[in-house]
């Protein structure tokens, strides 16, 4: 059987500098692709139909931003096992971390109406962790080289950052990978103070 090229699913430098080669999912990501390395007889397709999974799981997984997490931990145990493979202890500690890790929230304010349409308003207080695992619809706090903080909904797989907004043409859609400097994490709580 040929040797596949591996490199096809490259974590791209971008991705490595905006903080994406340290989330779970890269990690897991990474322990496929040495698991496929290892292993002349493994494609990803194969590999998944071994696993009884549709063939196109893991290569979908492997193309998604490594931002995500999408496969289950039922998913990786079945991987393992139809690889005769064992999970290291930090892909299981992934899933099966018991002592949620201690969080310090970073907080900035609102400053665009970027997001009005989904209640982000100018002056709002948002609370953003940077360790949180994300999927589409999630709202992102990023850095965007000009003009500091920004907040914008993450949609799809080819990481678009969105608005809603009601000024949808002050704030069209940037591409994660080229648009941004740098991801800071997910706003997963918002304040708004009372006025009078």
């Amino acid at each position: 059987m040929p040797r596949r090229n591996l490199e096809t699913y490259p974590l791209n430098e971008r991705a490595i500098e905006m903080g994406f080669s340290e989330t779970p999912t890269a990690k897991i990501q990474n322990w496929i692709r040495s698991v496929l390395a290892s292993r002349e007889d493994l494609t990803p397709s194969r590999w998944a139909r071994i696993a009884g999974l549709r063939e196109s799981t893991l290569t979908r997984f492997l193309n998604y931003p490594p931002g995500k997490k999408k496969l289950r931990y039922k998913t990786i145990l079945s991987l393992a096992e139809a690889a005769g493979v064992t999970l290291s202890g930090s892909i299981s500690q992934i899933y099966t971390n018991q002592e949620p890790p201690t969080v310090n929230y970073l907080e900035f304010k609102v400053k665009d109406n970027a997001l009005d349409l989904s209640g982000y308003l100018i002056g709002d207080r948002i609370f953003v962790d940077p360790n949180e695992l994300f999927d589409e619809g999630a709202v992102i706090a990023f850095s965007d080289c000009r003009d500091g903080i920004s907040i914008r909904e993450w949609q799809g797989r080819h990481a678009l950052l969105v608005s809603h907004s009601t000024t949808p043409e002050a704030f069209p859609p940037l591409m994660a990978q080229k648009d941004i400097c740098r991801l800071i994490g997910v706003v997963v709580k918002m304040e708004r103070l009372r006025k009078g």
